[in-house]
Parts: C-alpha cells; sequence; structure tokens
C-alpha cells in the first residue's frame, strides 16, 4: 500500500488494500480475482477485461508511469 506514488498512473495503476491488490495495465485488469466479471473465468492471475470496483483500495502508481 506505499508502493511508487499515490494516485492514478499514465499507464499503469496498482490498488492495493490490506487483503489484496492488483493492477491495470493500459485499462486491462492484471487479478487473481474474478469479482465484476458476469461469467466466473475461474481465479488466478490472468487479465480480465471487466472493471473492478476501487472502493476500499489506495490507488499508487510509479512516478512517469
Amino acid at each position: 500500500m506505499k508502493y511508487g506514488v499515490p494516485g492514478h498512473g499514465t499507464w499503469i495503476t496498482v490498488f492495493s488494500n490490506p487483503s489484496h491488490a492488483y493492477a491495470v495495465v493500459a485499462g486491462l485488469r492484471w487479478d487473481t480475482s474474478a469479482v465484476g466479471e458476469k461469467l466466473n473465468s475461474g481465479s488466478g492471475p490472468r487479465w480480465r477485461a471487466s472493471k473492478r470496483r476501487s472502493r476500499g483500495y489506495v490507488m499508487r502508481h510509479y512516478p512517469g508511469l
């Protein structure tokens, strides 16, 4: 939750809370959870086109990205 600097990045944003983290890279979500998907495509790390509510998460990014 303390990675990089606060806020939304241009290309990469990491969302984290005390129990989970995921990243959005160029509009695609890299996540281990299927939350937000209409069809459960399973758990495990994978690219997901669906959006996820970011409420309760801290947004961080590396400066310049």
